[in-house]
């Protein structure tokens, strides 16, 4: 859905940008100042969008199983890859139910006590009054998937988004 949402974006920007291009044509100063508006506009969606779909835990770029609270760098000085709350309900299936805090770990985020797709990035209640379980850098370690192969990355630039 977010693929759809990025295409309509793009294809309204690029309305916007032939319209304001057109206006300009025309010798009209004030489609400068609309055209400065529809750009703050568009910013502040980005930024809105990346509020509402927060970074959870930071993976190891080269795919080993090392997940990171914070942002930082393995050993090739290449920087962890960040994980957003929309891609890591995809791996709440797949985590262990235990809740028997591993020696040492901070919980890196909180999920929804039921079973269902709810994260929350702090210790909270659900409806029923039931503490959400935390998720552990070692459990959401071994529920990431892997990464893309060189392969997929070049067919995926050919082609385009799908």
């Amino acid at each position: 859905m977010t693929k759809t949402f990025r295409a309509l974006g793009a294809l309204t920007l690029i309305g916007f940008g032939f319209a304001a291009g057109f206006w300009l044509a025309e010798g009209r100063p004030e489609a400068a100042t609309i055209y400065a508006k529809l750009r703050a506009a568009v910013f502040s969606n980005e930024i809105q969008a990346a509020a509402d779909d927060p970074v959870l835990f930071y993976r190891d770029p080269m795919g080993d199983p090392v997940v990171s609270a914070v942002p930082m760098q393995d050993s090739m000085d290449m920087d962890y890859l960040p994980v957003r709350r929309s891609e890591a309900k995809q791996m709440i299936a797949k985590l262990p139910r235990e809740i028997m805090p591993p020696a040492g770990e901070e919980p890196l985020f909180y999920r929804d006590p039921m079973g269902g797709n709810d994260l929350s990035p702090a210790p909270r209640k659900d409806p029923m009054g039931m503490d959400y379980l935390p998720v552990y850098p070692s459990q959401i370690a071994k529920a990431l998937p892997p990464l893309p192969k060189d392969e997929e990355f070049a067919e995926n630039k050919s082609t385009g988004p799908r």
